[in-house]
């Protein structure tokens, strides 16, 4: 989970000159696909986002015994992976980025919901509810993201459209250009013949 970000980081930082070459583009596709690579701070998302799991690792390990603390400082840690996306916007599509913030937003939301559950002489009934509000909350995060990229793929949809649509218009244009032209041509030919 470690070596894979850095990999990525390092493939990324190295090739810098030739991201925009086929055989890069075709080799790496996967690691570039959603990455605007058109600055260090937008591809450099793997190093940050493993930053991220760093410093939440050691906060879960530094602060266990009080759970207040732990909580807070690892939605920070969300609200700091938030803010990160918003300002150097590493991803090429909106969907992408919505999603990723949605799933900070769970992560902290969780965080703050996991604090109920901790009670070990908590009733039952309770932490049923709390149970119900997690699925609940997983539930809202699922149906988000699949909205999210339904849209996305609608307006991939419409744009492939407008593109075939404005390309058929184009080659239908000049068909009819080329068509009058050759017919120019034969009218040019016969009066040359005729004179």
């Amino acid at each position: 989970m470690i070596y894979l970000p850095i990999l990525f980081m390092n493939i990324l930082q190295r090739s810098y000159d030739r991201l925009d070459h086929p055989k890069f583009v075709t080799s790496f596709h996967a690691i570039i696909n959603e990455l605007d690579l058109s600055h260090p701070s937008k591809y450099m998302f793997y190093a940050v986002f493993l930053m991220r799991r760093i410093v939440y690792v050691f906060l879960v390990v530094l602060f266990s015994e009080n759970l207040l603390v732990a909580v807070a400082s690892q939605s920070a840690s969300s609200v700091l992976m938030i803010l990160y996306v918003l300002i150097a916007r590493p991803f090429k599509r909106r969907v992408t980025a919505v999603l990723t913030i949605f799933g900070e937003l769970f992560v902290a939301g969780f965080h703050a919901i996991g604090m109920g559950i901790q009670d070990p002489d908590q009733p039952d009934a309770e932490n049923q509810q709390f149970g119900f509000v997690i699925v609940g909350m997983l539930a809202a995060y699922m149906g988000l993201a699949l909205i999210s990229i339904i849209v996305q793929v609608i307006g991939d949809l419409v744009a492939a459209g407008k593109a075939a649509k404005e390309e058929q218009l184009e080659k239908e244009g000049k068909e009819k250009e080329e068509f009058q032209y050759k017919k120019w041509k034969k009218r040019r030919q016969l009066v040359k013949r005729e004179g």
